[in-house]
């Protein structure tokens, strides 16, 4: 690599490392996947891109420095690094429906319409039930209170 080239090297020597492969996004568990993205993308100084506070950056003009054409490559560069780490921890399917997005933050808020609202309904559905609990004599005891103390986690 030459001196002009504008990879992140830290992003790189961090994933040169050895590091816990992602486990790939297939729809479920939304939440701790975004979570574990979450913690590799700050390990690897990109999760910036994707904060609700970034500064947006100033159309380009003739009139541009140097430092602002580096600081404006650079966003450039790690929002497309950005973007291909959520790809890459992503199904098959899911990367399908996702791919043509072109921004890491627009990739970030789909994915949270999409599955936050599936796990909001799924969640909704396991306290309706969980609510509406009765005991019935033709069942074991043991079963039906099972089945109780198995969704309380999923719901608290």
């Amino acid at each position: 690599m030459d001196g002009s080239s504008s990879i992140n090297l830290n992003a790189l020597q961090v994933m040169n490392q050895h590091l816990t492969r992602l486990e790939r996004f297939d729809g479920e568990n939304f939440t701790r996947w975004q979570e574990t993205m979450k913690f590799f993308l700050i390990t690897v100084k990109l999760f910036y891109i994707l904060e609700d506070n970034l500064e947006e950056m100033p159309e380009e003009t003739d009139k541009d420095t140097d430092e602002l054409k580096a600081k404006r490559a650079k966003r450039k560069e790690d929002d497309f690094l950005c973007r291909g780490h959520i790809l890459n921890a992503l199904s098959t399917s899911v990367y399908n429906t996702h791919r043509s997005l072109e921004t890491a933050k627009a990739l970030r808020t789909a994915m949270e319409r999409k599955y936050l609202i599936s796990e909001a309904s799924n969640k909704k559905f396991l306290v309706c039930n969980f609510m509406d609990f009765k005991m019935h004599d033709n069942k074991s005891i043991i079963g039906q209170v099972s089945w109780n103390h198995q969704v309380v986690p999923y719901i608290s």
